[in-house]
């Protein structure tokens, strides 16, 4: 198996285990497996018991290994995987067409042999979002321009030309291939005044609503899905205001299912004049 695991810091660190680094990897715990905690309720004289939610919990995965005694890949391990800093655990598999990460923090730096020949090493990785994402991500945008502009050119007074052409297309699809359904960020772009943007999920009619909401030319409405991290903001002239309580009443954080997700956007007035994009990771349960 061709696979090459990176460690990255959020200091840009990263070191490599790899055949073709010399840092070998033995094992890692959990790492297609998830815990599922069940929440229960039972009354009196029932048979067995009522499951009443599913919460998919956090993990700490442990890496063990061994390389060829180096000092200055000892000095790496230690001063890349560090306390108290954030990193990206990064798996590729080339064999498998696999490329997803974890994000996280050590709970236990590398614990180093003193062998002078080999060294093994350990350390553990929590992750509070325990599902990959892959690293390659999607984009959908439902507003796209065409050039039409080329040489030779006959530049006229009387007959039109154009330099680009805009398509709107207010119905698109997703295809999210992974194995658990996702989160997004949705961006709306306003090239003049627009009023109520919304994005619905076709098949299960949920929608993200501001129906109030009045957007400037050059204003940009982010909204985010993504567990842990959901949020509305709209920016106004490079200054960021939370418009969390904008949003309808019935507007709801919607995921994109496993499979095709038809998508619509709209707005109460001027829908022409927003462009609409959608960013997402294809994530993963285990690999």
């Amino acid at each position: 198996m061709a696979i090459i695991i990176t460690y990255e810091n959020e200091y840009g660190q990263s070191v490599e285990f790899s055949k073709n680094s010399g840092l070998q990897i033995s094992s890692i715990s959990d790492l297609s497996s998830n815990t599922i905690t069940i929440s229960s309720a039972t009354s009196a004289g029932q048979v067995g018991t009522t499951v009443t939610g599913q919460k998919i919990e956090p993990k700490t995965m442990t890496i063990e290994g061994a390389y060829r005694y180096d000092p200055l890949v000892r000095r790496k391990l230690i001063d890349t995987i560090l306390p108290g800093v954030n990193a990206r655990f990064h798996y590729e598999d080339l064999d498998a067409g696999i490329d997803a990460y974890l994000e996280g923090c050590p709970t236990m730096t590398p614990k180093l042999s003193d062998n002078p020949f080999w060294q093994n090493f350990q350390f553990d990785f929590y992750c509070p979002y325990p599902y990959w994402k892959d690293q390659s991500g999607g984009l959908l945008e439902f507003v796209s321009y065409e050039s039409a502009f080329k040489f030779p050119r006959s530049f006229s007074s009387t007959v039109q030309w154009k330099i680009t052409k805009k398509t709107i297309n207010q119905l698109s699809y997703i295809s999210n291939t992974g194995s658990v359904p996702v989160g997004f960020v949705a961006r709306f772009k306003a090239k003049d005044d627009v009023i109520g943007p919304e994005l619905l999920k076709v098949l299960t009619q949920e929608v993200i609503r501001f129906s109030d909401l009045e957007m400037q030319v050059g204003d940009t409405l982010i909204v985010s899905t993504i567990d842990n991290d959901r949020y509305c903001r709209l920016i106004r002239s490079g200054i960021e205001t939370n418009v969390f309580f904008d949003m309808d009443f019935d507007s709801s954080f919607f995921k994109l299912d496993v499979g095709e997700n038809p998508l619509r956007f709209d707005a109460a007035d001027g829908y022409e004049n927003l462009d609409v994009s959608i960013e997402y990771y294809v994530t993963y349960a285990g690999v």
